[in-house]
């Protein structure tokens, strides 16, 4: 950790391209993916589970994806979770400054004109609509939705076949821009995640 830059990895030495330099078991990222909210939440409560489906199924093709996150959120602030540590740390070390989370006449201000104003206005009504479909039991408040909304955004890893799911470790890497120093593969094995 260095005050300024944040949290890192780094290799001591050179490594050739298609080597494995880290390697997360699925049993540390498992807990933080969407599938294992979805079995806390159903345990838990199942009617807030149908809510947050039945929600989300109302926004068509992206149903499927916002109830993940939905779920993903609910867990991260939830105080008893298995994700609190690693959420407890990452609230300490890291920053989120996301239009996400900025207060609404500040992000009104900061984006108008600007191409993403629309889709974060969208995901702060989103926001809004989880945490008052599922009440302050399971989402605290909209900000605080806003918050693992806004964390999911810029740390979890999906798509291509991997799982929706926060991986501790792999979100210390640069995997994407024009500084990229890794790529992420997902073992389809269910073993982990290789970068």
């Amino acid at each position: 950790f260095q005050p300024g830059v944040g949290l890192a990895l780094l290799a001591r030495r050179s490594l050739p391209q298609g080597d494995v330099a880290l390697r997360i078991p699925r049993a540390v990222w498992l807990p933080f993916s969407a599938d294992a909210a979805r079995d806390s939440l159903h345990s838990r409560d199942g009617h807030a589970l149908r809510r947050i489906e039945g929600l989300a199924a109302s926004f068509s093709r992206a149903g499927a994806n916002l109830t993940a996150s939905a779920l993903l959120c609910v867990e991260l602030l939830r105080e008893a979770s298995h994700c609190s540590l690693y959420v407890g740390l990452l609230r300490q070390l890291t920053t989120i400054d996301a239009p996400l989370v900025w207060p609404p006449s500040l992000r009104a201000t900061l984006l108008r004109g600007a191409g993403c104003a629309r889709a974060c206005e969208s995901q702060a009504a989103l926001c809004q609509s989880f945490a008052e479909t599922l009440g302050p039991r399971h989402a605290h408040s909209p900000a605080a939705f806003a918050w693992a909304q806004a964390l999911l955004l810029s740390r979890a890893h999906a798509g291509g076949g991997k799982p929706f799911a926060l991986v501790p470790g792999l979100d210390l890497l640069n995997h994407a821009g024009d500084e990229a120093s890794a790529t992420i593969e997902y073992d389809t094995s269910g073993c982990g995640a290789d970068t």
